[in-house]
């Protein structure tokens, strides 16, 4: 029973105050890129499709902006394993703006996993370059098997440490190792969806709304009632009396 209570009052606390993954709010989208990557035997290596966006904070000396990962950037990689990095940059050549992406394989379970998330721009301001990276045991949902495409359409949201931006992705779809899939996506190892939860809230948020209408309903009810009882009584100099009728008062006439 108290387990049933926890999981009630956790998911009334997601339906309260959302997500807690994705307090950062984001613009929209940009157009999703689709990205091929090749070693130098022009084989592929990595198949890599998401929307991704840096959103630089405005902090004292630095200039608030929002930098779109669009479909134009060029993508590339050393194609090296285990630790395997994708660098997406401008189609000019220019080093700024871009990301990189790092992802590991276990040559033992033969699952990768995403562990860095570096962004660099250029700050117009104090007319420097500026970079950060977070690194962490894995970014997606859950360790994905070698031959399995990633596939999640939820946000994903990486506060860089330095506090200077974050850096959002979209409709993330990667086989950072497609040498284990014949060079196409392998079958969709989903993240899973929030859905579940917007359809939990909205059933609770019905089922507490007609417990309030439930409570209010009784709430009015006692209180006619409490209102109809206390008319029903007068007070005298005694103490209080049953006040009748005329026609349901008893004769006061001898029989």
């Amino acid at each position: 029973m108290e387990g049933s209570s926890a999981s009630f009052t956790f998911l009334l606390l997601v339906c309260v105050f959302g997500d807690v993954t994705n307090v950062v709010s984001a613009d929209t989208p940009p157009p999703a890129g689709d990205w091929t990557v090749y070693d130098n035997q022009e084989n592929i290596c990595m198949l890599l499709s998401f929307s991704g966006q840096i959103d630089v904070h405005e902090k004292t000396g630095f200039e608030k902006k929002v930098i779109d990962i669009i479909p134009s950037f060029v993508a590339s990689s050393s194609c090296n394993s285990p630790y395997r990095v994708a660098k997406f940059a401008t189609a000019g050549g220019s080093q700024f703006p871009q990301i990189q992406l790092t992802f590991y394989m276990d040559p033992y379970k033969q699952v990768y996993t995403m562990t860095s998330v570096f962004a660099e721009w250029f700050d117009y301001t104090q007319n420097i370059p500026y970079s950060d990276q977070k690194t962490s045991t894995n970014f997606l949902s859950s360790a994905v098997a070698s031959g399995q495409s990633y596939y999640c359409p939820d946000k994903l949201t990486i506060d860089l440490p330095d506090g200077d931006g974050t850096v959002y992705f979209w409709n993330m779809h990667l086989q950072p190792f497609a040498e284990y899939s014949a060079a196409v996506y392998g079958p969709e190892q989903s993240c899973g969806s929030n859905v579940w939860i917007i359809v939990v809230c909205s059933l609770i948020g019905v089922g507490v709304f007609f417990v309030f209408l439930v409570m209010g309903v009784c709430l009015l009810r006692r209180k006619r009632r409490n209102a109809a009882y206390a008319h029903l009584h007068v007070q005298g100099a005694g103490g209080e009396y049953p006040q009748y009728d005329s026609f349901a008062q008893p004769s006061t006439s001898g029989s």
